[in-house]
Formats: structure tokens, C-alpha cells, sequence
């Protein structure tokens, strides 16, 4: 038997709640008085993860816990990973992640080359290897772009280099 039976953002075949992916699911469940203890619990795992920098690879939330987008690929190398993600907006860019350093905002125009956040001071000393790295796959990055979104192509650069990993 299901813990909320009138719920209609509960599972009651497995007993779960139904994942609220957006602020307006949120609000609909919320102004409903169907937020459950589980609801919350499920969201602050989200935003928690988001913190830690410990991304979903399948999918992108943000600081709130929502979904933000699906990620459609990427390029990783020396704890530098370069995402695009599938759902995002224009200009055409990447994401920046540096290991060990979670949460911290930080993207590149793909057509440009450059970024498009002021560049936070826990990564000013690895500027430069971003950068060189972004400059070795951005023809990679934006055959990914394309792939999702159309358009064309900014830069000649074919692939990945020996030693960085599609991810």
C-alpha cells in the first residue's frame, strides 16, 4: 500500500515520489500540499551533488536542485572536463569543471574562445591549461554544439588530441 495514496506526485506502484524536475512542478506539488518529506530529501541530493561538483552525467541541474538540461558530451583531461550540454542556449559555448573544484561557474564561447564568466580566483592558476585545452578540442566542442543545436562550425580542429577522453 502507498505511503500518500492521493498523492499525484507519488509512484504508489513503487512506493517513490515522482521527481519534481522543475520550479513550476515544484510550485504545482508545493501549492497543492503534496510536498512530501522524500520530495525535499530528493532535491536537496540534487543540490548537494551540484555543490560537490559530483554532476549527473546524464543530466544538469542547478544551484536550486532543478534540471537544467541534458549533457551531450564532452571532453576530459587532467581533472579539466569541457561539457556541452544538449538543451542550452545561445551563443554557442561549453562548461568548464576543474576537479576539486565544485560549484564553480565558468564557460567558453565556442566561437570566441573566450570566457564568458570572470574566471574565479580558486581557478586563475589553471587559466591557461583550460584555455589551451579548449583550444585543442574546440572544433570537437562545437561539432557537439551542432549536432545538437544546428549551425555551423567555429573552428577547423577536428577531434580529440592523444590523451584526452570523450566522456
Amino acid at each position: 500500500m502507498s505511503k500518500h495514496p492521493d498523492n499525484p506526485f507519488w509512484d504508489d506502484k513503487q512506493d517513490v515520489p515522482v521527481t519534481l524536475f522543475s520550479q513550476i512542478d515544484w510550485d504545482k506539488a508545493e501549492v497543492g500540499g503534496f510536498i512530501t518529506a522524500e520530495h525535499v530529501l530528493d532535491r536537496l541530493g540534487r543540490m548537494l551533488e551540484h555543490a560537490l561538483g559530483n554532476e549527473n552525467p546524464n543530466a544538469a541541474f542547478d544551484e536550486e536542485g532543478f534540471f537544467i538540461s541534458l549533457v551531450a558530451a564532452g571532453i576530459k583531461h587532467d581533472g579539466i572536463t569541457l561539457t556541452v550540454h544538449t538543451d542550452d542556449h545561445n551563443p554557442p559555448h561549453c562548461h568548464v569543471l576543474v576537479k576539486g573544484e565544485p560549484g564553480e561557474k565558468l564557460r567558453i564561447d565556442l566561437t570566441t574562445g573566450e570566457f564568458m564568466d570572470e574566471v574565479p580566483k580558486k581557478i586563475q592558476p589553471q587559466k591557461k591549461r583550460i584555455k589551451a585545452m579548449f583550444l585543442r578540442n574546440q572544433g570537437a566542442l562545437n561539432e557537439i554544439w551542432v549536432s545538437y543545436k544546428g549551425g555551423s562550425d567555429s573552428s577547423e580542429d577536428e577531434g580529440s588530441p592523444e590523451g584526452e577522453d570523450s566522456v
